[in-house]
């Protein structure tokens, strides 16, 4: 079943500084100044649908695989639809929507889902190493603005959240080839073109049995990029640990877009 919601710019703003996304689209100081509505993080989103779906990771036939697609944006205050529905008579595969005018995760003819599986589909190897601390108070936040009612599934859906604030260390302090190349392209005193990362999909996989995240410990994350062509798209392979315990692995697609085409693309403030 589906239903409304929308998502206020402190809402958003207070997302943002628990999971320490800094990205200028979700700064209503930035964006109302250029009289756009705020952009609404992908992963407030997708927690806010699976905290619906009441997830509870680690039971029998619980979903363990997530394929997510991102199409167009959610602004501020715009009427969404939300939920899940499932796609088969067993019920252990999900189709996740979020309708506002169209289905922002679906893609062409690729819908996001969720399912639970036995065997691994993700193949990913230790890329470099960051290390990410966080405490108490950020998850107390996200569990509290995501609506979480399980404490554990809350604590590893953060994980995945701050994974993007892991991607974002790894850029501004490249160590690889590929780092290097990406770091290059956006940075805004190197490329006059000014280009932003922007996922167009996430592929999440989970432990069987997950590992719960405790806070005032680092989280590991293992980063490797790969070029997928040259200036434009990349993949980012993802491990996430904690006390040698893994908590996911995702596969994340960006594709750099322009600046000015981000800002074209999102809402003006007195647009509905």
């Amino acid at each position: 079943m589906l239903r409304t919601v929308s998502f206020s710019h402190k809402l958003i703003s207070q997302f943002c500084a628990a999971t320490r996304d800094y990205n200028i689209v979700h700064s209503a100081a930035y964006m109302h100044i250029n009289e756009k509505k705020v952009v609404v993080p992908g992963m407030l989103l997708l927690s806010t649908i699976l905290s619906d779906a009441n997830l509870y990771l680690g039971k029998e036939n619980s979903p363990n695989y997530f394929m997510i697609y991102f199409n167009s944006i959610v602004s501020e205050d715009d009427q969404v639809q939300i939920g899940c529905l499932p796609l088969n008579a067993d019920r252990d595969c999900w189709q996740l929507s979020a309708i506002n005018g169209k289905d922002c995760l679906s893609l062409h003819d690729n819908k996001s889902i969720m399912k639970c599986q036995v065997s691994s589909s993700l193949s990913i190897s230790n890329g470099n190493l960051r290390l990410l601390p966080f405490d108490e108070s950020q998850l107390f936040s996200f569990q509290q603005l995501t609506s979480f009612g399980d404490e554990a599934t809350s604590s590893v859906l953060f994980a995945i959240a701050y994974g993007s604030m892991a991607l974002n260390k790894a850029i501004a302090n490249p160590e690889s080839e590929t780092e290097i190349e990406i770091n290059r392209l956006l940075d805004k005193n190197i490329n006059p073109n000014r280009v932003s990362p922007f996922y167009q999909s996430l592929e999440i996989e989970l432990p069987l049995k997950p590992t719960r995240c405790n806070p005032g410990k680092e989280l590991s994350y293992y980063i490797d990029f790969e070029r997928e062509v040259f200036n434009k798209s990349y993949f980012a392979n993802l491990i996430c640990e904690q006390d040698h315990q893994k908590i996911f692995l995702a596969r994340y697609q960006m594709v750099a877009i322009p600046d000015r085409l981000i800002m074209r693309k999102a809402k003006g403030l007195n647009e509905n």
